[in-house]
């Protein structure tokens, strides 16, 4: 009789727990999901830009270069053609 009993509570108990864990851990990982895209968009604030725009358009963006070089800071290297 107590056998039956321990095994009725032990499926209960077990059936319970899946019904919990299918309940509240889509929330859990919504949540994580959300706080995780939070941080990426504040560490890369340019990606949403990016994401927004509609696939198959071309944009140029145009990177302004250092005025601190003058155009003759390169280094000249002379070389022979060795043949």
């Amino acid at each position: 009789m107590y056998l039956i009993r321990i095994i009725i509570i032990v499926l209960v108990v077990f059936y319970l727990l899946e019904w919990l864990v299918k309940l509240i851990l889509p929330l859990v990982v919504k949540q994580q999901m959300d706080k995780f895209q939070n941080q990426y968009n504040k560490q890369n604030p340019d990606a949403q830009k990016k994401k927004n725009r509609r696939e198959g358009t071309v944009t140029v963006e145009k990177v302004e270069k250092k005025q601190d070089s003058s155009p003759h800071d390169d280094d000249y290297v002379d070389f022979e053609e060795i043949k």
